[in-house]
């Protein structure tokens, strides 16, 4: 089995990537999510406004989990023709940091981008043109997409879009693209306990952010008063997927390890919890981000 590195190396604190224009990206998300979002998916406002919120809440910084990105990338930094699959994405911040782990390489690979909804295909496409990335776009369900086999799939926070009635059809397609010896690279929150359930957000809570930053998205994107008022009522009512069970370690393991793959490590961000309102779990059974690599024989 992999020696892990330690965990301050998996997660250190999120950074703002050089090579990612996150302010006019955030911008094109507000302009066109609304025309390539389909109404039937609900996603046009998480779309919309997620790039803004990254901006003028967040800081700009890339997705969580750099180091465990750039460890589980290693091998491939020398390797001639490799394929990096980005699973899921709600703008190109995944592909981003997938970009970054390769500055430096001997090589870098072709960049594929896997999503069901046009727009963050659309953001990936303008950061491959900015970036200058060999890049090929799937736009599908990532339990049927179809491209030619990868040598790595990466994926962020993406277990709640599919549903745990879709996660073992998910990993299957994962498993049958990947290359021997490919690995799977996933980030995600996990529950301590199977049994638990994701706290619905709180409506208010939202508001109140979404109007604390009205007045900036409105230099950031361009927002008249009707504008503004858009932006407000789009950011608080930006979730898609209502409340559920979320995934445990055991049973992601179990998952994986029923399709034939290695879990070659399994860490934890315990320095850098996101932060949030309190509850009132027990932090033992306060979910984590995780971070998983599993390997194809």
């Amino acid at each position: 089995m992999t020696v892990p590195p330690p965990v301050p190396e998996l997660f250190g604190k999120p950074r703002r990537l050089p090579s990612e224009p996150v302010e006019r990206l955030a911008r094109l998300a507000w302009e066109r999510a609304p025309n390539l979002c389909a109404p039937a998916r609900g996603c046009a406002n998480y779309h919309r406004v997620w790039g803004a919120l990254r901006a003028l809440d967040l800081g700009g910084v890339a997705p969580a989990g750099e180091g465990l990105y750039r460890y589980g990338l290693a091998p491939l930094r020398e390797q001639a023709g490799s394929r990096v699959l980005i699973s899921g994405g709600a703008d190109a911040g995944l592909l981003a940091l997938a970009t970054e782990c390769f500055a430096g390489a001997g090589q870098r690979p072709t960049f594929v981008f896997a999503d069901i909804c046009a727009t963050p295909c659309a953001l990936a496409r303008e950061y491959a043109t900015h970036a200058g990335l060999d890049l090929e776009i799937v736009q599908g369900d990532i339990r049927t997409i179809e491209t030619a086999p990868v040598h790595a799939i990466l994926a962020h926070s993406f277990l709640q879009f599919v549903g745990a009635e879709g996660w073992g059809a998910m990993a299957a397609n994962w498993v049958r693209l990947l290359a021997p010896g490919g690995r799977i690279i996933l980030t995600n929150k996990l529950n301590r306990e199977p049994a638990e359930r994701r706290a619905p957000g709180d409506p208010a809570r939202r508001e109140a952010r979404a109007r604390r930053l009205a007045p900036l998205a409105r230099d950031l994107l361009g927002l008249d008063d009707e504008g503004e008022e858009a932006f407000v009522a789009a950011a608080s009512n930006y979730a898609i997927t209502a409340p559920g069970p979320r995934a445990s370690e055991a049973g992601v393991r179990s998952l994986l390890s029923s399709l034939g793959l290695s879990v070659e490590l399994v860490a934890y961000d315990v320095q850098h919890r996101a932060p949030g309102p309190t509850t009132a779990r027990e932090p033992s059974s306060d979910p984590l981000r995780a971070g998983i690599i599993a390997r194809k024989p």
